[in-house]
């Protein structure tokens, strides 16, 4: 470096598309003195990221779901108080294309101005939302710029998503002939044969769908595929068939609350029950939010369980070093006296990568997983009796060793497959020396140093009292080698848990108020629409109070049943979901709670005083109005 000074380290910039790690490999083995070291990104972190973009995606596409059921809610509604406008159109010489291409106007111009209020707030709450929501929740996210383009981007392609699901209505509008509008606006009955049928044929295949992806099935991607199919279409299945049957579960139901809360009640719900179709978006939409609100919950909080339970199971030390290559030529035991030099009163032992062999059973191979390890090592640290350690000798694990009746003393007799031969190669008789417990996920553990298996390298070192930032300096000599403790990794698992949780609770608030805001809306339309049948029941003896008691029954039955449907769906999907990966479900009843309480607050809030200004209004106004 010039005069006397001599470089102590070399940088290097590799090329696109090189293979670091195995470059850092070659270059180590040109002199076993160099260190060499990688300037990697995190894997936990990259993985994080990976996962939180799949989480973020879902979250964004059950939105869509909610909101376009929102819109065409709405919508409906408006094209109900205009469609006699629409009569009087067709009736005077306008055509379907033109109807069809106001409705179209309309449309667009709600979606567009939707999306452009949503990208201005997206950019407002980006900028000055999330420093006052990252204070109030107490958690750190990294700031970064508003990507304009990729959010228009985005936008549009929601937009023009929910635009087509507008689309049906204005062609069923634009076509319908003046005489059959004035007939749709009165007819309020289902189709319940075909609905019947497509309902339950939906159930059907959602079971089939579901008995097929568990049992027949075999590759795990498809496994999966099965479960969320199943679980899809059985909601589609449940939202097709409960309006079926929610008119005469009222019927049924109408003489036992007329017991309970009287006569007005009573009414309320009997005039429900015609008002079935043309509220059902609202019910549906409010189940919806509450089935994203249960699953979600429940799918977060179970997994944090099941992280938590794995990485119990993966560091059965403190620190745990591990190979990022699934072949090394790493030796072990000079990796063990390294560790221990650097942290001296440390213990340490290690396993190899997973290989197989067969176990004979009749003519047939049965497949078992066989681990090399230290096992002098685990003996000191206590993961295997003293008295395992036998010469020659092999563990196996329990539920293996009850699968087959082996006990401590057996010969077992294990093959594996020849390439060159193309069939089984007797292996030489090892000797069961004892029976332990889950052994690593695998069935048999052999020592290190008998070379039957040698095909399988270093995989992983469990390393007892230390300190993980001391053997850090390892990868210099060890490249491939990574350096994990169990603290940091709970951390950073509980990170991206507040870290997918705070999304998600942002997420429940806003789809909470967009739900509350256009449910209501329809709701607020369609009591003011019956606001003569209201004053019609006031000169049948009607009070006040009973008006208030009417209204207030209607909304509430409306919201409870959406409710309701909607907690029910949520956890049986999630009890679906939960065949891919069997373990207790961590219901989170604080979340469901807290929305219920919601929801019908603000439905008591908000109709309880237009019930009392209803029913104070002028007869004579509200009959000629």
């Amino acid at each position: 470096m010039g005069g006397d000074i001599e470089a102590t380290y070399v940088l290097v910039k590799t090329a696109a598309g090189t293979d670091n790690l195995g470059l850092a490999t070659q270059i180590k083995g040109f002199d076993e003195g160099l260190r060499v070291e990688l300037a990697e990104e995190n894997p936990y972190l990259t993985a994080n990221l990976s996962s939180l973009s799949i989480f973020i995606y879902v979250l964004s596409f059950f939105v869509l779901i909610v909101t376009s059921l929102l819109i065409i809610s709405n919508f409906e509604t408006f094209l109900y108080k205009y469609k006699q406008q629409f009569a009087i159109m067709r009736s005077i010489g306008a055509t379907a294309r033109q109807l069809f291409g106001i409705i179209l106007v309309q449309s667009s111009v709600i979606t567009a101005t939707g999306a452009f209020i949503g990208v201005g707030l997206a950019y407002i709450s980006q900028h000055y939302v999330q420093g006052f929501l990252q204070d109030w929740m107490g958690i750190s996210v990294a700031r970064g710029d508003f990507h304009m383009g990729m959010a228009l981007w985005m936008t549009a392609a929601c937009a023009a998503l929910i635009q087509l699901f507008l689309l049906i209505p204005a062609m069923k509008n634009g076509k319908t002939l003046p005489l059959k509008v004035m007939q749709e606006n009165e007819e309020l009955s289902f189709s319940i044969r075909g609905r019947r049928f497509l309902g339950r044929g939906l159930l059907i295949i959602s079971i089939f769908v579901l008995v097929f992806g568990k049992l027949v099935a075999v590759d795990e991607g498809n496994q999966v595929l099965s479960v969320l199919a199943a679980a899809t279409i059985f909601t589609l299945s449940i939202f097709v068939l409960f309006p079926l049957y929610l008119s005469p579960i009222l019927k049924k139901g109408a003489p036992f609350i007329r017991r309970v809360a009287g006569n007005a009640s009573y009414v309320a719900i009997r005039n429900v029950i015609p008002q079935v179709k043309k509220n059902t978006f609202v019910i549906l939409t409010v189940s919806m939010m509450m089935i994203i609100a249960v699953f979600g919950s429940v799918m977060l909080k179970t997994i944090q369980n099941n992280e938590a339970l794995y990485l119990k199971s993966q560091f059965p030390t403190e620190v745990v070093l591990q190979s990022r290559l699934e072949s090394t030529s790493l030796d072990p035991f000079k990796l063990k006296e390294s560790v221990e030099e650097k942290m001296p009163g440390s213990e340490a032992s290690f396993i190899s990568t997973y290989t197989g062999a067969a176990l004979m059973e009749g003519d047939s191979p049965l497949d078992v997983t066989v681990l090399r390890g230290d096992l002098d090592g685990m003996m000191k640290q206590g993961f295997i009796d003293e008295s395992s350690g036998e010469e020659n000798g092999v563990i196996v694990s329990e539920p293996f060793a009850k699968k087959h009746n082996l006990k401590a003393g057996d010969r077992l007799q294990l093959e594996t497959f020849s390439n060159d031969l193309e069939d089984y190669v007797p292996l030489k008789p090892l000797k069961v020396t004892a029976i332990e417990g889950e052994l690593f996920d695998t069935d048999i553990l052999v020592d290190w140093k008998d070379e039957t298996f040698s095909d399988a390298g270093f995989a992983r070192m469990f390393v007892t009292e230390g300190d993980p930032g001391q053997l850090e300096s390892l990868k210099g000599e060890f490249p491939e080698l990574q350096v994990h403790s169990y603290e940091q990794s709970v951390n950073e698992s509980d990170e991206m848990f507040q870290q997918r949780w705070s999304i998600f609770i942002i997420f429940l608030a806003v789809m909470l108020l967009s739900v509350a805001v256009g449910v209501f809306n329809t709701l607020l339309n369609n009591i003011h629409s019956k606001r003569k049948e209201f004053a019609v029941l006031r000169t049948l003896s009607l009070t006040r109070k009973g008006i208030i008691s009417v209204i207030l029954t209607q909304v509430l039955l409306y919201i409870l049943i959406g409710l309701s449907l909607g907690i029910m769906i949520g956890i049986f999907v999630s009890f679906i979901i939960n065949i891919i990966d069997p373990g207790p479900l961590a219901i989170n009843y604080t979340i469901i709670g807290g929305i219920v309480s919601a929801m019908l607050l603000l439905t008591i809030l908000l109709f309880t005083p237009l019930a009392y200004r209803i029913g104070g209004r002028k007869l004579t106004e509200e009959l000629n109005e």
